[in-house]
């Protein structure tokens, strides 16, 4: 199950890295002969060996990262000046912290550091602990790939001193053991974890006889062990080892001078627990959770005491104990729901982002069967922001229509030195770390004050049910859908009620993608039983509450990919019964101000840009936006060489309405790079990327994309969609038109001339209907006209 990604990285990230610390501490230490290794690329002259400062080491041991980074980037020490070691220690600390880029930057100057001569690092080869903290951060990042080359670099690099070579464990083994088995490589990963148990047993049998096999390091081959059989789900194994090691279930930590092993104890602790409750040995599972969340420090790893919450819930829904399993995974979202990047700490580095949306499954579940509609709505709202949240979290710039830019920047620093301390801290006092999060919530709650919008970027900020039916306009209803796993929920919202109804999930995903393949085929009408079917699955159990002319329709997952204007009755398509408008969320409605008709419209548009290759050349869109500055006054058209990203940014303040006839781009890996390609010159590349559209300013009533798939948005776990139009909403557009496939070049011309005809006297909703309904009685099909869509409010 998913929710078990979220641990096994947390158990083996740096376990081996901290064994190696550890045995400098022992009085006799593994490594207390250091002698250089004999490599053949090593000469004299470069034979160098890097110590950090004592202070700095010490700290580390203490993981007290956050006061590692601030040493060093306070006093802006020149990189030429601090040694390997040094570097070492500052990377890891940004990597616990997980400050990615700063840690990719980081270990790029160890690199150049090791290629210029300091090549070792006390007690092993600087090689090594490149590639292995390169590693670590692609496996948080989910880059399997990327870190199974890394850690293969790593072990090849990884070498013993002569004083040690008795030794025969590489610290990269169990890290790839982990990775192998998160890429689907499960073979790989059990051939490996054979050679790596059968070295540790080595080891331990060298260290015992020699008086080195203290408990903390035994307490850390424990933890390995049993993370890499958590990492494919041995659950028996797990529990059989750790009961093994400790038949009392005495998890008391081992204090070795600063360094305490609740590094090794708790996570020990907290993975019997889950074996348990995987092996569904539930009450003995329970058992154990509860003697967690006894614990202090659980409290400050957020990952761990989340799941133990989650767990909690999940057997109390078991046990049909409602009200306290809604309670669980309220303790639980609320920890989610802490920090602007998702809880990050070693339990990241398989998957913890997508688990996480688990928990507001169930609790919606349990809500929604207990009646509670408006309840399960917002955390809804809740799960959709988080994600939101997430996948902007590494944006660092971002404009504002309220407060100065330069504001919203300071901010949004200070949020992300409260989130870097609060995440530091996973092994500190409780309560210093409760200080760092009533930090936290004062720095937001600025935010909250200063500008909303901006807030819902960087923090979880839902609407609940009566905001939204206060901002609902008259004569609409909201249709919300969510659905994950094997629940499907829709909401329908008025200005007097709300209602949820469970829905048919099977096979949604394959029905939605077969619809919208039958919609390409323009000579048969193979569309009509799919769009009857989901007809009757998304829309008549809803009948009787849709009783107004107006929908506004938030769908969730592959709904998003959805042209619900072409569902049918049997009788009608929906667009013919319905005036409908999307939404990503209910919750921008709160942002998304209705636009007031203004006589003086001034229409920007760009068509069939000059992208250098005849290939990309639009003819057909460059017809379209003359035909458009035709009807429309006041209209400025550019196109070839003159429709460039520059001019766009340039002019962009002077018009309230924009339109694109150009190509669109939607990557579904990084969404934030969808863009718009437009003409480059020697200020701007061309290219309007959804991130970029986060830094403009813009008083747009109307936006319209007539583009390819410029409707698209990646479909995240709680689904937000970050895309093209979420990007012009937040940069101040209030109404968008944008397009689910590309249409043909007549199409598209025809039913874009009838919109703007239309927008002389009818809002945009009414007007995008209107054309839609004068393109269907020429071109019948659907794949016509039901490509576009309009997102946002009516005007």
């Amino acid at each position: 199950m998913k929710i078990l990604k979220s641990m096994m990285l947390f158990l083996t990230l740096f376990s081996s890295l901290i064994f190696l610390t550890a045995c400098q501490g022992t009085r006799k230490p593994a490594f207390a002969n250091y002698t250089v290794p004999d490599r053949p690329d090593y000469t004299p002259s470069i034979r160098k060996m890097s110590i950090a400062p004592q202070h700095i080491t010490k700290l580390y041991n203490e993981s007290k990262y956050y006061e590692i980074i601030n040493h060093y980037e306070s006093n802006k020490k020149p990189t030429n000046q601090i040694n390997l070691t040094e570097l070492s220690n500052l990377c890891q600390s940004y990597l616990k912290v997980k400050n990615y880029n700063k840690t990719f930057s980081c270990v790029d100057k160890m690199q150049t550091k090791y290629d210029s001569g300091d090549t070792t690092i006390v007690v092993m080869d600087g090689a090594f602990l490149i590639s292995y903290i390169r590693s670590q951060a692609y496996l948080e990042l989910s880059s399997f790939d990327k870190a199974i080359l890394e850690l293969k670099r790593a072990r090849n690099e990884f070498k013993l001193p002569a004083a040690s070579n008795f030794l025969k464990d590489n610290p990269a083994d169990a890290p790839l053991v982990i990775a192998y088995a998160h890429n689907n490589q499960e073979a790989k990963a059990r051939e490996l974890l054979e050679v790596v148990m059968k070295n540790q047993a080595s080891d331990k049998a060298a260290m015992k006889k020699r008086g080195m096999g203290s408990r903390m390091l035994m307490s850390n081959y424990i933890w390995m062990q049993s993370s890499m059989y958590m990492a494919l789900k041995d659950y028996d194994k797990v529990y059989n080892l750790i009961t093994k090691e400790y038949p009392s279930h005495d998890f008391s930590p081992v204090i070795l001078g600063k360094i305490n092993q609740d590094v090794f104890i708790l996570p020990t602790h907290f993975m019997f627990a889950k074996a348990l409750f995987e092996l569904g040995k539930i009450k003995e599972a329970k058992k154990e959770y509860l003697r967690l969340l006894e614990k202090p420090k659980i409290k400050a790893s957020g990952e761990m005491h989340t799941i133990c919450l989650y767990d909690l819930g999940q057997i109390a829904y078991r046990d049909s104990e409602s009200s306290k399993a809604v309670e669980y995974f309220k303790k639980a979202i609320d920890i989610i729901e802490e920090q602007r990047s998702s809880i990050h700490s070693e339990a990241n580095k398989i998957g913890f982002v997508g688990d996480k949306q688990a928990v507001y499954k169930d609790i919606i579940k349990t809500l929604f069967e207990s009646g509670e509609y408006s309840l399960a709505f917002e955390y809804v709202e809740r799960s959709k922001s988080r994600a939101l949240v997430d996948m902007l979290a590494s944006k660092q710039n971002f404009s504002s229509n309220i407060v100065d830019t330069k504001e919203t920047q300071k901010l949004l620093g200070e949020l992300e030195k409260a989130d870097t301390k609060l995440l530091a801290m996973n092994t500190s006092a409780s309560e210093a770390y409760a200080s760092k999060q009533r930090s936290l919530k004062l720095i937001k709650n600025e935010i909250q004050t200063e500008d909303k919008e901006f807030a819902s970027l960087v923090t979880v900020n839902a609407i609940n049910v009566k905001d939204t039916q206060k901002i609902l306009q008259n004569g609409e209803v909201i249709v919300e859908y969510y659905y994950h796993g094997d629940t499907f929920y829709a909401f329908v919202v008025n200005q007097d009620k709300i209602k949820g109804f469970k829905l048919n999930i099977d096979a949604i995903d394959d029905e939605i993608k077969s619809f919208r393949i039958a919609l390409q085929s323009t000579d048969v009408d193979d569309y009509k039983l799919l769009s009857k079917s989901l007809y009757n699955r998304l829309v008549k159990p809803l009948e009787k509450m849709l009783v107004t002319k107006n929908i506004v329709i938030i769908p969730h997952g592959r709904l998003h990919y959805l042209p619900f204007s072409a569902l049918s009755s049997g009788k009608s398509f929906l667009i013919d019964d319905y005036g409908i408008r999307i939404l990503p969320s209910a919750t921008v409605m709160k942002f998304i101000k209705p636009s007031q008709k203004t006589k003086s419209v001034k229409l920007l548009a760009f068509g069939n840009p000059d992208l250098r290759n005849s290939e990309y050349d639009l003819p057909g869109a460059q017809k379209e936006v003359q035909a458009i500055s035709g009807i429309v006054p006041n209209t400025k058209a550019l196109v070839r060489e003159q429709a460039t990203e520059t001019m766009f940014k340039k002019l962009s303040g002077n018009f309230n309405q924009f339109h694109f006839a150009l190509h669109g781009t939607f990557d579904t890996k990084t969404p934030l790079k969808s863009g718009l390609m437009m003409a480059k010159d020697d200020k701007n590349d061309g290219y309007l990327s959804a991130s970029e559209l986060y830094d403009l300013k813009l008083d747009a009533n109307l936006i319209t994309l007539s583009a390819c798939e410029t409707g698209l948005g990646k479909v995240s776990n709680g689904d937000d969609v970050v895309g093209l139009t979420r990007g012009f909403l937040y940069a101040g557009a209030k109404s968008i038109v944008s397009s689910l496939w590309k249409v043909d070049d007549s199409g598209t011309l025809y039913l874009m001339e009838e919109f703007y005809k239309n927008m002389k006297q009818q809002n945009s909703r009414d007007a995008l209907r209107q054309a839609q309904l004068t393109t269907k009685m020429k071109y019948k099909h659907p794949y016509y006209w039901a490509a576009f869509q309009l997102t946002g409010s009516a005007f």
